[in-house]
């Protein structure tokens, strides 16, 4: 066992056998191990009982945090130097880190991460390892120190600081020779920790490269750390450290399950690789914390979530990004899918070649503040709002006022361990109680968004939880529309009027016949549709008496309706436009086994299948009833297969109830995909990620819509597969649509 992780043991062992107050439980703090032969019954205990160090809950308190790349990268316009630049390139001739610190004092931050050195190997102080550093500058005659002038700025603005310095140096000539680079590393880290007063936050990424004499550079990652502890004991260690996990991505998306007390054990242990391996784990794995996953682990860690995000496309400053900065709705997503999934949000601000944070960038965290400011100040639960429970139990919250809410925010007192698993928001409103929203992890911050709603009460129920649940507090508020706020326009809209019928079928869609989707289904929508009076699309399966030709040579035993839009190009098509658009439908579904209600998004039907591509929007299969919508987008070059298999988008949602009405929603925007259900966005797709160029950015031309019931036979390719023998004959699976709705956005260029 090497000396870091020998330390780090001994250290929490020492912590976690510690007995704290008296008569207070027995607790863990960081890590425990389970007992050789442990019960699931035992370990759900033990994970119960385990608490963050006060480093990682002072940490989890600052829930804002913000990354500034600023270096040679952003006078070359580069996002990974080579360490080849001349250093006299870097002259920020208007730089003040005091600008920097109360932009982002003002937006709400807690603390700022400095990029001391990015990959180029460029140091922002005036390091004594090497010339390659702001001591070569044109910048104040190389006498400045970057970092000296932003820590003391930081100080000055009351926020917390923080370092990221890159192991990987790509101009340092001894890089690749281990023990060589590794001392002149240590020297470069010994230099930021004692000369620049308190340190919070050590960010260290993992990248790492050969070194000029074509060997692969071997971090001492336990050498570094033993100089943070010595020097910064009360720093927190990220992404590289056992105190701050990376989420996974870099969009800022946290997990709506997130788990700080998780089994991923951190990559500073010489066992992280073989134990993760064991449990085919990793930073991006869906599920690293529940019974299921434990039950086959011998140890968990307290190891929180950071998500960490740009504001622009890239990392370092670029003019060319100026009117790409994210705008008020994605910021406040972002938030929300973050701080809100019990998640510390590191949002990346690079400062612009003056030295300066641009005002486009500061303008949109005002904005954000703003927005962040209005929606908590007023919180309608009355009286005290903190309480203990055992799984079942519940506690209703009266409000000072009959209002409106659509958000409710709840938070464990994670000093007592995380441990809710399942719980259920409800509203009483108009003399009874309605269901609003589902989750299962809380942590230290939840936020669960819901259709506005007037209401007098609130009621908080634990469905779900190991041991006692903690409830440290409770509040509800409201949260202004964004989608209003951003002025979307109505391009075109089918409200389904009993009216507007084409015989049989809806105005604007036709039959929908392709040989894809009609390889085990007959459609059939004169017998399996219907507009009712009240101006609701109504489709539903039947299963066949006796085998019917569906038309391309088959007997199949199941009918179903299948509707698409007119293709693009014709009069009566609506959806012939792929950018700065957003398309609503409002859906419901039955409570059946066996069904996948369904909207397709094709590209245009010049080119076949695959080549085309599709969106599969509110798939949900079922192999029991269940409620959560499904997103995949696939292609030529980016088939998913099966749903859930491994196409360049998938994602899922857990509505809540199907059965009631939701709104479903896509975006387009020439860089990227977004949607969600109702107020919640749960996806988004950036044009590129993954090195996917399809469709819809390659196909300019288009697509249609296809509405369809998503009948499929085969057991082993969709787990909603059919099952008639689960069906009540008199109650067939049926979805019902009540309207489906077109926006453009004031930047809508129609093709």
């Amino acid at each position: 066992m090497n000396r870091l992780v020998r330390n780090i043991v001994s250290s929490v062992v020492l912590l976690s056998v510690v007995t704290l107050a008296q008569g207070r439980q027995h607790r863990y703090v960081k890590h425990a191990t389970f007992p050789e032969g442990a019960s699931l019954e035992q370990k759900t205990a033990i994970a119960a009982k385990l608490v963050p160090s006060p480093q990682q809950l002072e940490w989890q308190k600052l829930e804002m945090t913000a990354f500034l790349h600023f270096g040679i990268n952003t006078f070359t316009g580069r996002e990974w130097g080579d360490g080849t630049e001349d250093p006299a390139l870097f002259n920020p001739t208007e730089f003040d880190a005091r600008q920097w610190a109360r932009t982002l004092k003002e937006a709400g931050f807690k603390m700022a991460i400095i990029t001391a050195k990015h990959h180029d190997g460029f140091c922002l102080w005036p390091t004594k390892t090497t010339d390659h550093s702001v001591v070569s500058a044109k910048w104040k005659d190389g006498k400045g120190d970057v970092v000296r002038e932003l820590r003391d700025a930081c100080e000055e603005f009351g926020l917390k600081f923080g370092v990221y310095i890159s192991p990987w140096d790509r101009h340092a000539p001894c890089y690749g020779d281990s023990d060589a680079y590794n001392r002149y590393f240590i020297e470069q880290l010994t230099e930021l920790l004692t000369g620049y007063g308190t340190i919070h936050e050590v960010w260290f990424d993992g990248a790492c490269g050969e070194g000029p004499n074509g060997k692969k550079q071997v971090y001492d990652w336990d050498a570094f750390y033993n100089v943070i502890k010595k020097y910064q004991p009360d720093a927190v260690n990220a992404i590289m450290g056992d105190d701050v996990r990376w989420v996974g991505n870099e969009r800022g998306m946290g997990r709506e399950t997130e788990w700080s007390a998780t089994v991923l054990t951190p990559g500073v242990y010489s066992r992280s690789a073989a134990n993760n391996k064991n449990l085919q784990i990793n930073q991006k794995s869906a599920d690293l914390g529940s019974r299921e996953i434990f039950d086959k682990a011998s140890e968990i860690f307290w190891y929180p979530s950071e998500v960490d995000v740009s504001i622009r496309p890239g990392w370092f400053f670029h003019s060319s990004e100026n009117d790409q900065v994210k705008n008020l709705k994605q910021l406040s997503e972002i938030y929300f899918q973050s701080v809100g999934y019990n998640s510390v949000l590191l949002l990346n601000i690079p400062p612009d070649t003056r030295g300066l944070i641009h005002e486009n960038d500061a303008r949109a965290l005002a904005e954000l503040q703003q927005y962040i400011s209005n929606t908590f100040a007023t919180d309608y639960v009355k009286g005290k709002n903190c309480f203990g429970t055992s799984q079942g139990g519940c506690r209703e919250f009266k409000l000072k006022e009959e209002a409106w809410i659509n958000l409710v925010q709840v938070q464990e007192d994670i000093r007592k361990g995380q441990r809710i698993e399942g719980i259920t928001i409800e509203v009483h409103s108009d003399n009874c109680w309605k269901q609003v929203a589902r989750g299962t992890t809380v942590g230290y911050k939840r936020i669960f968004r819901f259709p506005d709603v007037k209401a007098d009460a609130i009621r908080i129920r634990i469905d779900a939880c190991r041991s006692k649940a903690n409830i440290s507090r409770v509040s509800a508020h409201f949260a202004e529309d964004l989608d209003k706020k951003d002025k979307w326009t109505a391009y075109a809209s089918n409200e389904f009027n009993w009216a507007d019928r084409d015989g049989e079928r809806p105005w604007g869609f036709v039959q929908h016949n392709g040989k894809a989707m009609s390889r085990s289904a007959r459609i059939d929508n004169k017998k399996c549709s219907e507009v009712t009076p009240d101006g609701i699309l109504r489709i539903w399966s039947v299963e066949e008496k006796d085998s019917v030709d569906n038309g391309f040579g088959k007997k199949v035993k199941y009918s179903h309706a299948c509707f698409r839009s007119a293709a693009p190009g014709t009069d009566e098509c609506w959806c012939n436009f792929t950018e700065n658009m957003r398309i609503e439908a409002r859906m419901r579904r039955s409570n059946n086994v066996g069904f996948n209600n369904a909207l397709w998004f094709m590209g245009n039907n010049k080119r076949p299948w695959p080549s085309c591509g599709e969106i599969d929007l509110m798939e949900n299969p079922q192999k029991t009833v269940n409620h959560k919508a499904h997103f995949t987008l696939h292609s030529e070059h980016h088939y998913a297969g099966v749903v859930g298999g491994k196409g360049s988008v998938t994602a899922t949602h857990d509505v809540g109830d199907m059965t009631q009405w939701n709104t479903y929603w896509l975006e387009w925007y020439p860089d990227r995909i977004v949607g969600g259900v109702n107020d919640c966005a749960y996806f988004e797709h950036r044009k590129g990620d993954g090195g996917n160029m399809d469709w819809p950015w390659s196909d300019p031309e288009g697509f249609y819509m296809i509405i369809s019931t998503g009948i499929s036979d085969q057991t082993d390719a969709w787990p909603g597969a059919v099952n008639p023998q689960e069906w009540d004959p008199s109650n067939p699976p049926c979805m019902e649509i009540d309207w489906i709705r077109v926006y453009t956005n004031n930047d809508f260029k129609k093709n």
